[in-house]
């Protein structure tokens, strides 16, 4: 049976379980690009690990945050559009 979602009080708790279910959804986004052989991009960034005023903990699945970029910039555009840039 799931465990019911709530807050977690504290604070180290709540960034620990953050960090592994960030690493969970990245390792699930490859996998379904694995088996579908499809595209896949996931971002994840952790405002609280960053001080204040400083630039949040960011990580992309891929890696490379270019391809990243590109397959934003591919799904912007219309479907119709799309099968001619292929």
């Amino acid at each position: 049976m799931k465990r019911p979602v709530k807050f977690i009080a504290d604070p180290r708790a709540r960034r620990t379980a953050f960090k592994k279910r960030r690493a969970c959804f990245l390792k699930k986004a490859y996998e379904l690009s694995t088996l579908t052989a499809n595209d896949v991009a996931a971002i994840s960034f952790a405002p609280h690990d960053a001080p204040p005023g400083a630039v949040p903990d960011l990580l992309t699945w891929p890696q490379d945050r270019k391809e990243v970029v590109a397959l934003s910039a591919a799904s912007s555009v219309r479907p119709r559009r799309r099968s001619r840039h292929q």
